[in-house]
């Protein structure tokens, strides 16, 4: 049974493969990096946030930044796996690492 981080539609998958069609490998992986900048951005700004306890009326626009990047990530690494033809092994690698974590914490 094949399991998914984020269950994207038939559809939705359409449109992604159609998206690196049109536009290329390249540059679909430098979408990627562009969007793992941003979110590292929306992280940092979070955490200042919670270390400043600033402004409490902005906190819901950070959380808002921080889950519109993780959709943006979320869709880009949908594109580099399928543009890396590697699927499976990135399942396999998940399983090694959540079982290593499962280990380090019972211990």
């Amino acid at each position: 049974m094949k399991t998914e981080i984020i269950n994207f539609t038939i559809e939705q998958k359409e449109v992604m493969d159609k998206a690196i069609s049109k536009y290329g490998d390249l540059s679909q992986r430098i979408k990627t990096n562009e969007e793992l900048a941003e979110l590292i951005v929306s992280i940092s700004k979070r955490m200042e946030y919670f270390w400043l306890k600033t402004d409490r009326d902005y906190e819901s626009d950070i959380r808002q930044s921080v889950i519109e990047e993780i959709a943006d990530v979320l869709i880009m690494l949908y594109q580099t796996i399928e543009i890396e033809n590697c699927e499976k092994e990135v399942y396999d690698v998940i399983n090694m690492k959540i079982s290593r974590l499962e280990e380090r914490i019972l211990k």
